[in-house]
C-alpha cells in the first residue's frame, strides 16, 4: 500500500472504532447504562433466565461489571489519529467517557453492596437462593409483594437530600434509560442502602462486598463492615418475602439490632 493509502486506512479503522464505542460518551448515563445492561446476559449466561438465577449469580455479574469498568481508563476507549477527530472533540468524548465511567462504576457500587447483603443473608439463613425469593418478581403483582416495600424509613443521621438533578440518585430512583428482561430498571433497594450510607463509609463497604463476593473474606467480615442498622433494616424485610426462612432472617436482624 502507498502512504496516502495507509493514511486513509488507518482513518477509517480509527472512525470505525470511535463509532463502535460511542456510547461510552453518551451525553445521558442513563442510556450509557442501558449498554452496559445489555452486556451483563452475554457474559453471564444464567441471568437469561428471569426469575430463576440466584443471588450469587447476579453478585457475581456485578461484581464482573464493576471490575472491567474500575480497570477502563477514559483515554483508551477513544482512538485518535493525524487530527482525527480534532482536539477539541477529543477532549470531549475523553471527558464525557471519565464521567460515565465514573458515574457506572458508584451505581454498580451501590447495587454491589445490596446484592452481597441479600447473598449472606441468604446464605446464613439457609443457603442460595433464586433472587426473586427474596426480591420479589420484576413486575410485582401488588405494592408488597416486593423487599423494598417493607423496608423502614431511612434514619434521620443518614438521609441524603432528594436530588433529580444528581444523576446517581435519579438512576437509583428512576432507573436506566430503558427495562432490561432480567433486572428491574430502577432500583429501590439499592436507593435505600445509598440514603443510608455516607461517601466513605459506602466506599469501605463496595470494597468489603466485592471481596467477600470474590471469595477473599468471609459473609461475617462483610456483613460486621455495613452499619448494623442497614444489616437489621434489610433482614427484616427479606423476612416478609422469604417467609420459610423467617426465623432464621429475624435472628440475623435481632443479632445487628443495636
Amino acid at each position: 500500500m502507498y502512504d496516502q493509502h495507509i493514511r486513509h486506512a488507518v482513518l477509517a479503522a480509527v472512525c470505525f472504532s470511535n463509532k463502535d464505542v460511542n456510547n461510552f460518551a453518551e451525553e445521558d448515563p442513563g442510556r450509557f447504562l442501558d449498554n452496559t445492561w445489555k452486556l451483563l446476559p452475554e457474559s453471564n449466561p444464567s441471568l437469561r433466565f428471569r426469575g430463576l438465577y440466584t443471588i450469587r449469580n447476579y453478585s457475581t455479574a456485578l461484581m464482573k461489571m464493576e471490575g472491567f469498568l474500575s480497570t477502563l481508563k477514559p483515554e483508551s476507549v477513544f482512538h485518535e489519529y493525524d487530527g482525527f477527530p480534532i482536539a477539541t472533540e477529543y477532549t470531549r468524548l475523553v471527558n464525557r467517557t471519565a464521567t460515565n465511567l465514573d458515574t457506572a462504576r458508584r451505581y454498580l457500587g451501590i447495587k454491589m453492596i445490596s446484592a452481597a447483603l441479600l447473598q449472606a443473608l441468604s446464605e446464613l439463613s439457609g443457603g442460595d437462593a433464586p433472587i426473586a425469593y427474596f426480591m420479589g418478581d420484576i413486575t410485582p403483582q401488588d405494592d408488597r409483594s416486593t423487599l423494598a416495600a417493607h423496608l423502614p424509613p431511612v434514619p434521620a443521621h443518614g438521609v441524603r437530600h432528594e436530588d433529580d438533578k444528581n444523576d446517581l440518585f435519579r438512576l437509583l430512583k428512576h432507573g436506566r434509560a430503558s427495562s432490561s428482561g432480567f433486572d428491574l430498571q430502577n432500583s429501590p433497594v439499592s436507593l435505600y442502602v445509598h440514603r443510608c450510607l455516607d461517601d466513605e463509609t459506602q466506599r469501605a463497604c463496595v470494597a468489603a462486598a466485592r471481596a467477600y463476593i470474590k471469595g477473599d473474606e468471609t459473609r461475617e467480615t462483610f456483613l460486621g463492615s455495613v452499619p448494623p442498622h442497614l444489616v437489621t433494616s434489610i433482614s427484616r424485610a427479606a423476612a416478609f418475602m422469604a417467609f420459610t426462612r423467617r426465623d432464621q432472617l429475624l435472628a440475623i436482624a435481632a443479632r445487628y439490632d443495636t
